[in-house]
């Protein structure tokens, strides 16, 4: 597409079946140099070489001979100054007879002073290409989120979708889905990317956990390690590894200064210790689960014992959900902290009494409660942290899903697809939005939003985002859209623990 900087020369033909005149094209002016002026107007009516029309030849009509070649994707208009905007005949895009072609091409010379008079009051406007995610691409808004909706969120593998979409009389090849998901990847990352950006810097708890995943090889599938941050209620961020070790953890949480809360997976351990480590929380669903393995051994009855202190905290949370932080806080310190405090006496009792044997599921409960305990006890000093990791569980156990139907991911390139979209998705649920009208309209607003306003876009301010949108242009699939105005993302008060 030429754009206003761009002389276009628009031809019709060789140049002996018109020889008129050819004329560059300046979409940003009425006025041709003043080199072409002089030159349209001292050009000889006949020339070497041009037939001389017979006398009973029809009179040149009053148009210009100029015709945009169109190629399939531009959009090419003709805008009139101080004159008609019609093709020429017999050119490109009209639909002259070939007779009548033949017949004004025969025509008098003396007419074409005047055509050349004329021209000099016309141009033709070429249309900029609207902004698209995928530039060129078939996809509309609607249709690309239907597709990647289908695998991320329904758990539809691009395969069984290609199946679905033949019976349906709309076939779309699974490598054309792939396509489309690899380039709507390259700019829907770039808002996973602020959200990562800001759970670092404004997060006050940040959920973790991992779960492995198989990764397409030739010779046969290696394993790789999806991991998911849970940043309080805010963002769900997830990411991936070929291994499983402690450099992940330490890249992520590089310069967080709040709480980490995870299971007792010593990949976390290089996160705490130093002066400026994030604060350490522990998983009581995990030590809940200990007991309950040891409900099958020798010790039951002191297993049931273990596992009804810990389902006590879980009980009192219930009914606190709701509840303001510094109000939770002061209940956990009246309610939940003696509970605690009597496990604690109870645990060490019965690490000291020989008929707890060594290597038994008691033992390995007790010793879990042991190893954990500060982390364990950190929500009885601050109220805005969980007692449980479960909301990170339960967004692995999603991924979970679709891995049973998807089986494996095709590399380690592309594994990051995977993460941009079941971050998007993931974060919808956590914000209760529907992730298929969601990513939709952030398909439509992408290729024109500002990049350093790209939070803007998150599913945590989606709906204050989308309330300021012009509904007619978010109705058509592409076009012009008017950006609003910045606006302050987070309020000056902070939350009192």
């Amino acid at each position: 597409m030429a754009n206003s900087s761009e002389k276009l020369n628009m031809k019709a033909g060789r140049q002996e079946d018109f020889p008129e005149i050819f004329l560059p094209v300046f979409p940003s002016s009425c006025d041709f140099p003043e080199k072409l002026r002089g030159f349209l107007r001292s050009r000889p009516s006949g020339g070497p070489g041009q037939p001389t029309p017979p006398a009973s030849a029809p009179s040149a009509p009053d148009v210009a001979p100029i015709a945009a070649i169109a190629t399939p994707g531009d959009s090419t208009t003709a805008a009139a100054c101080g004159g008609s905007s019609a093709l020429a005949p017999g050119v490109v895009g009209s639909s002259e007879p070939a007779a009548t072609k033949a017949a004004r091409q025969q025509q008098d010379s003396p007419g074409r002073d005047a055509m050349a008079g004329d021209l000099l009051d016309r141009t033709i406007a070429v249309a900029l290409t609207p902004d698209e995610l995928i530039p060129r691409g078939l996809p509309t808004p609607d249709l690309l989120a239907h597709v990647l909706v289908g695998k991320f969120a329904d758990k539809l593998p691009f395969n069984r979708q290609q199946g679905i979409s033949a019976r349906e009389g709309v076939p779309i090849a699974r490598g054309t889905m792939c396509g489309w998901a690899e380039a709507a990847h390259k700019s829907a990352r770039l808002v996973v990317k602020a959200m990562t950006g800001d759970a670092r810097e404004h997060a006050h708890v940040i959920a973790t956990d991992a779960t492995g995943v198989l990764v397409q090889a030739n010779d046969k599938c290696k394993r790789g390690h999806f991991w998911v941050y849970v940043a309080d209620r805010d963002h769900v961020i997830f990411r991936y590894t070929p291994v499983h070790s402690k450099e992940e953890p330490k890249a992520f949480f590089k310069g967080f200064r709040g709480t980490v809360l995870s299971d007792a997976s010593n990949v976390y351990d290089v996160l705490f210790g130093l002066p400026d480590s994030p604060g350490e929380a522990n998983c009581w669903s995990h030590a809940r689960r200990y007991f309950f393995k040891a409900l099958d051994g020798e010790d039951r009855d002191k297993a049931l014992i273990g596992l009804g202190f810990c389902n006590e905290p879980f009980d009192l949370e219930r009914r606190w959900k709701k509840l303001p932080p510094a109000k939770r806080l002061e209940l956990r310190r009246q309610r939940a902290r003696p509970v605690i405090e009597m496990l604690e006496r109870w645990k060490d009792e019965l690490l000291d009494n020989p008929h707890v044997a060594d290597g038994s599921r008691l033992r390995k409960a007790l010793n879990y409660l042991t190893n954990q305990w500060p982390a364990l006890c950190k929500f009885l000093d601050d109220g805005r942290v969980p007692i449980h990791n479960n909301e990170s569980e339960r967004q692995l156990r999603s991924l979970a899903v679709g891995r049973a139907n998807w089986l494996f991911v095709g590399s380690d390139d592309t594994a990051p697809w995977t993460c941009t979209f079941v971050s998007l998705v993931g974060s919808c649920h956590l914000h209760g939005i529907d992730p298929g009208g969601y990513l939709r309209d952030l398909f439509r607003v992408l290729p024109v939003w500002p990049k350093h306003r790209l939070l803007e876009l998150s599913p945590k301010h989606w709906r204050a985002t989308r309330a300021l949108l012009d509904e007619a242009q978010m109705a058509l699939p592409l076009g012009p859209l008017t950006v609003p105005p910045t606006r302050p993302l987070r309020d000056a008060a902070v939350t009192p623990a």
